[in-house]
């Protein structure tokens, strides 16, 4: 029987030792993966900490940018209201010119 046996004994011996290879590596890559989970848990927080960091910057300047729109929309609402003074003053005095004109010609005349 031990005869018999002897290649297929060698065979199982063989394919054991595989198996326990193969156990123990994939035991060592568990391992690894832990160590790179935790490294990856790590960087992400960093990661978190930073972009509120950024994001309480760009808040204190989104609110300093909000001022200075509404301020340059008040510019701008001036601006325009002087141009259109300025072009009703320009109306004013052409109709003051040909009053004027006229009453110099009655006068005149």
């Amino acid at each position: 029987v031990d005869e018999s046996t002897k290649e297929l004994r060698d065979l199982l011996n063989e394919r054991a030792e595989k198996v326990k290879a193969t156990s123990d590596e994939i035991a060592e890559l568990r391992l690894q993966l832990e160590v790179k989970e935790k490294e990856l848990q790590e960087q992400e927080s960093s990661l978190e900490e930073v972009e509120t960091k950024i994001a309480g910057i760009r808040k204190k300047y989104d609110g300093r940018l909000d001022e200075l729109d509404t301020r340059l929309a008040e510019v701008k609402g001036r601006q325009s209201y002087n141009s259109e003074s300025r072009e009703r003053l320009k109306e004013k005095r052409v109709q003051n010119k040909s009053y004027l004109d006229d009453m110099l010609r009655k006068g005149k005349a």
